[in-house]
């Protein structure tokens, strides 16, 4: 997705990571890269992996490391999309986040991050700090406040939320 590309481009543009593993359910070639992006992607320290999140198979896939262990697992996978049902967020978000997160303990991951959403704070209209009221407001914030608070119950789990506000961009 957007945030991920971008990601991946700023980790590899600064020299953050000496191995990167992308997982998604979409190929490349079929996610409209620019060329900067699709340049990023070839590099050597970025391998890619297709598989869908929301099932066994695919996380396995995704944590399969006959070479070494992950240090960091960024999970910006998920739901994004406004208006879906309640199931499509359950399987999407909190379901995918879960299974990730358990991997993420089994496989001796160091530190597991997830992007979550400020919209699981009140929309009220003045700015939220960090421990402000939690009062998620649209489906996906419901889900995705429902998947922070399930990853604090996986014992051996270390991980940090970030919720940003409002993404936009080319």
């Amino acid at each position: 997705g957007f945030v991920g590309r971008n990601f991946v481009k700023y980790l590899v543009d600064n020299s953050l990571a000496s191995k990167i593993r992308v997982v998604d359910k979409c190929m490349p070639a079929m996610c409209f890269f620019s060329e900067a992006h699709t340049a990023t992607f070839a590099n050597e320290v970025v391998e890619y992996k297709q598989a869908n999140l929301t099932n066994d198979t695919g996380v396995a896939k995704a944590f399969d490391a006959a070479d070494g262990k992950f240090n960091l697992v960024f999970n910006f996978a998920g739901e994004t999309k406004f208006g879906m049902t309640d199931e499509v967020y359950a399987n999407s978000t909190i379901g995918l986040t879960m299974k990730c997160a358990k991997a993420a303990v089994e496989h001796g991951v160091d530190r597991f991050v997830q992007l979550s959403t400020a919209q699981v704070y009140d929309s009220d209209k003045k700015p939220t700090k960090e421990n402000g009221k939690l009062k998620p407001w649209t489906g996906l914030a419901r889900a995705s406040l429902e998947a922070e608070t399930q990853l604090q119950s996986i014992a051996g789990l270390k991980f940090a939320i970030l919720r940003p506000a409002t993404i936009y961009g080319p």
